[in-house]
């Protein structure tokens, strides 16, 4: 039992990946090709960008200042003039606070804690260059399944599949795993090449300012918190997204001609209707909660116990729904 069960859930998931080839393999491939463009472009046309602008070159800002560090109080002193004569100072805390009394341990920790996180400034520039690049696979994910239940209605192979040993429930739970794991995971691999291929590339801007690039990104980056983050926001995307792409699922289970028109006229619907007997607008503050950024706020649904299980609890209802309306179609061509 376990065996033909297995097997057809491989089936499926093959069907899906040899159907849907071309978002998978040559969607993320398009995507490396054009961000190593715009990449290689920024890299080469930065400073000139700069200059454009009215600004001098950062790498010649850099060399052209001279830092001196002065005693003064108790405290130091930190000056930085250019050759023009221009002079920035910054003035640390007093020595005594600095150290921290007993009252100001609280402000002590704000400033340690703020010196861990600023010193990996580049983790933070990936975190938000990757999650830019997974608002591709949301897009792709939810054109997915607001047409996978519709498309074999519209030109009759919903026959040939009815006919075949597998059950609605197999085909939209595949089609939803496909959607929340598979083919995130296909373009997290392209975002893991894009920005290591962004490091590489930026070694040249880094070199032509005069620094050593290797020690000035090993210094900056935390190579497993990186891998460690780009593992969990796989993870935290496949149960944060489940409510959307199951409503997306059930509203390919309905459509008749378009899915898009479809899901723009129920959530409409949704929303005017709330707004007139309820007078509030929960439906679209909810279904931003389970949004990424930029979306919506950059807020994980897994730290959220609350929003998890009501998350889990949409997702289940949603899924019923299409199994039956998959079972029993509203709109069939013959």
């Amino acid at each position: 039992m376990n065996y033909f069960l297995s097997s057809r859930i491989a089936s499926l998931v093959r069907r899906e990946f040899f159907e849907n080839k071309t978002i998978v393999i040559l969607g993320p491939l398009f995507l490396v090709m054009v961000s190593l463009i715009a990449i290689i472009f920024t890299a080469l046309f930065v400073d000139r960008v700069g200059t454009f602008f009215g600004g001098r070159l950062v790498g010649e800002f850099i060399q052209g200042l001279d830092a001196r560090m002065v005693e003064a109080g108790g405290g130091l002193e930190i000056k930085l003039s250019d050759i023009e004569g221009g002079v920035i100072s910054i003035e640390s805390f007093e020595e005594e606070k600095a150290l921290g009394s007993l009252e100001d341990i609280s402000n002590t920790k704000a400033i340690d804690n703020n010196l861990v996180e600023d010193s990996f400034k580049l983790n933070e520039i990936l975190y938000y260059l990757h999650k830019l690049i997974m608002l591709v696979p949301l897009l792709i994910s939810i054109n997915y399944l607001v047409g996978c239940l519709l498309y074999d209605r519209l030109d009759g192979s919903y026959f040939f599949w009815r006919s075949m040993p597998v059950s609605p429930k197999e085909e939209i739970t595949v089609k939803l795993i496909v959607a929340l794991f598979a083919i995130p995971l296909v373009f997290g691999f392209a975002s893991f090449l894009i920005q290591i291929l962004s490091l590489l590339i930026f070694i040249f801007p880094i070199y032509r300012i005069g620094l050593d690039p290797i020690s000035v990104i090993l210094e900056n980056l935390d190579i497993s918190n990186w891998i460690w983050f780009l593992i969990l926001d796989w993870l935290d995307r496949g149960i944060m997204l489940a409510p959307i792409f199951s409503f997306a699922v059930l509203i390919s289970s309905l459509a008749k001609r378009s899915g898009f028109f479809t899901s723009v006229f129920a959530i409409l619907a949704l929303v005017f209707f709330e707004s007139v007997l309820f007078g509030s607008n929960n439906f679209i503050d909810g279904a931003l909660l389970y949004l990424p950024w930029p979306i919506s706020a950059d807020v994980r649904i897994i730290d959220s116990p609350t929003l998890l299980v009501a998350g889990l609890i949409i997702t289940c209802f949603f899924l019923a729904m299409a199994v039956y309306f998959r079972s029993r179609p509203l709109f069939l061509n013959n």
